[in-house]
């Protein structure tokens, strides 16, 4: 699936600010093509395969739950009514009207867009606004399962940090498979996994990282609609305005998977709840032996939290020498090197060459003690590359930032550390790195580490 996107005409879009704001983005029509004829085209063949396919045809129903400008509802309409009036002998305008009034449902939170959606599909078939099934609604809050025959969407990239922290607690209690750091898409592909009819098809856009998100590994289990293609998309400027790698994931009745990247594809069973591990697997043949850490017992703590980040950006000295722990972020760290000193980096707005940071009465207590906790020897790893980084702290001399892992080991033993930093920057780490965390990389291609994976990795 090699898709060429072309410039996008937006004219009747929604300001793209606001659409921004709302995680949602304009879907090129070379994906929403694509996902029409994979989850909509076995729709429609299943019903022209019944004793009367007119009848069938009218009574499908299909919805965008996130429906935007109607980007995948004005050509899924066009495709059914041309299905329409092929078996039943309707001329293809009435038969677009049709299906329009009958077939097509719309939702979206924002009015403008749904406004623009009524009135493109109505133009399109030449129906009055108000035929139109399209309505400004929150699509999380609908209940019922099994309500359509198709669910075809570009769901909002909205991560956990972005929601609305008043809403946090009742989507958990309403979707109980998802974990606390679930982004909006994988909201809207458990809610479609419930409004579609078991023998229905779901084709969604999404962004890659929902294919192994941990927040998402009961849902990806247990969904009735199992993965019939999974399309990887190699740039990371499919969407304007949004540096992100996206997916395009079709679901459907149990079944064999077909994985796509470029011109290589791959076909078999998706059993990992971990799709871009499995689909990796897929494409690349099973991992290599599994890699092995030394044999020590090692600790693994998170640099800093975000909210003591942000005070010791505050409180940070630019200071070659002096009292204090080098602050080193991620970027600092190299393949067995740290960078401190050589340029400025950025600290939460600010630019500091020589960043230190010593206990403070102004610091919290949980920052001080960590602080006391780093002056010990330590590998710092970055939470955040291309490929697995550590640095050795031999003189525990540094205090990772946000988004970097301190390791330690029992006795503070040196040997120990060093031959962990070579394991962790040997290619079997990094293949286990880039197979189970690769769906995470942003638009640069850096992964993001997490905890739970590196404490797996060394023990």
């Amino acid at each position: 699936m090699s898709l060429k996107l072309a410039p996008t005409n937006r004219h009747d879009s929604p300001k793209a600010e606001r659409r921004k704001a709302l995680g949602a983005y304009y879907t090129p029509p070379a994906l929403v093509d694509h996902l029409i004829q994979t989850a909509l085209g076995p729709v429609i063949e299943a019903a022209c395969r019944q004793d009367d396919p007119a009848r069938a045809l009218s009574a499908l129903r299909i919805c965008d739950p996130a429906c935007g400008a109607g980007a995948f509802l004005i050509p899924a309409a066009r495709r059914l009514g041309e299905a329409l009036a092929g078996v039943s002998g309707f001329d293809v305008d009435f038969a677009l009207k049709e299906v329009t009034a009958r077939c097509i449902v719309g939702w979206d939170i924002d009015p403008e867009a749904v406004r623009v959606c009524r009135r493109a599909l109505a133009r399109q078939a030449e129906l009055d606004d108000s035929a139109v099934q399209v309505s400004c609604r929150d699509a999380l809050w609908v209940g019922g399962e099994g309500m359509f025959d198709a669910i075809l969407t570009n769901p909002p990239f909205l991560n956990a940090i972005e929601r609305r922290k008043d809403s946090d607690a009742c989507l958990r209690a309403a979707y109980p498979e998802l974990g606390g750091t679930a982004d909006c898409a994988l909201y809207f592909l458990a809610l479609a996994d419930r409004l579609v009819r078991p023998d229905g098809w779901i084709g969604m856009v999404l962004p890659r990282a929902a294919l192994g998100a941990t927040a998402g590994d009961r849902l990806r289990r247990d969904m009735r609609h199992r993965p019939r293609e999974i399309g990887l998309l190699a740039q990371s400027d499919s969407f304007d305005d949004a540096d992100i790698y996206v997916t395009l994931a079709t679901l459907g009745p149990a079944g064999p998977a077909t994985v796509v990247d470029g011109a290589r594809h791959a076909s078999g069973e998706l059993g990992d709840p971990n799709w871009w591990r499995g689909a990796r697997t897929l494409l690349d043949g099973p991992a290599t032996a599994q890699a092995r850490s030394p044999s020590a017992a090692f600790q693994v703590e998170a640099g800093m939290t975000v909210g003591e980040a942000y005070i010791a950006a505050r409180l940070a000295a630019d200071e070659p020498a002096g009292a204090g722990q080098r602050l080193i972020t991620t970027g600092m760290i190299g393949l067995g090197e740290c960078r401190w000193g050589e340029r400025p980096f950025r600290f939460l707005g600010r630019r500091l060459s020589y960043p230190r940071l010593a206990p403070s009465y102004e610091a919290p207590a949980s920052l001080v003690r960590r602080l006391e906790r780093s002056t010990r020897p330590k590998l710092i790893v970055a939470g955040l590359a291309r490929c697995l980084r550590c640095y050795l702290d031999e003189l525990g001399e540094c205090q990772g930032f946000v988004s970097t892992y301190h390791v330690t080991v029992d006795g503070d033993a040196l040997d120990q550390l060093r031959a962990l930093q070579t394991f962790l920057h040997g290619e079997q780490a990094s293949e286990r790195f880039r197979r189970e965390l690769g769906a995470s990389a942003l638009g640069g291609g850096s992964i993001t580490l997490t905890k739970r994976f590196l404490q797996d990795l060394i023990r």
